[in-house]
């Protein structure tokens, strides 16, 4: 089958609030699912307020394409929560905000 056309997959992801990262920024409470990718060297993702995301999740994926780190961090009030992904494989982190502190609660790693 020739070609396919995803604009609309793109549409409907931003719709969903999934977040397209390829660059250093500050995620909003809102944006909880982040795809991220190191193509265009090493930055960071800020996590929101700890406070204004108390109760939430968020799962950011970063694909395995590019060399340079992805870095996560986020600062609560009991300290600084810090995660350096490097990319020689594909990771997926979850992290929680109890609205003291970010936690950890999951990170995977594979080919």
């Amino acid at each position: 089958m020739a070609g396919r056309d995803y604009r609309f997959l793109d549409a409907h992801i931003a719709r969903k609030g999934v977040k397209e990262v390829d660059e250093a920024t500050t995620l909003k409470v809102h944006e909880q699912v982040v795809l991220a990718s190191s193509d265009d060297g090493a930055y960071t993702i800020t996590l929101p307020g700890v406070m204004s995301a108390e109760g939430k999740f968020y799962s950011i994926l970063v694909d395995d394409e590019g060399d340079d780190n992805v870095t996560v961090s986020g600062v609560g009030l009991l300290g600084t929560y810090e995660k350096v992904m490097g990319t020689t494989n594909a990771f997926q982190l979850l992290v929680y905000s109890d609205g003291l502190q970010w936690h950890e609660v999951a990170f995977n790693e594979w080919d």
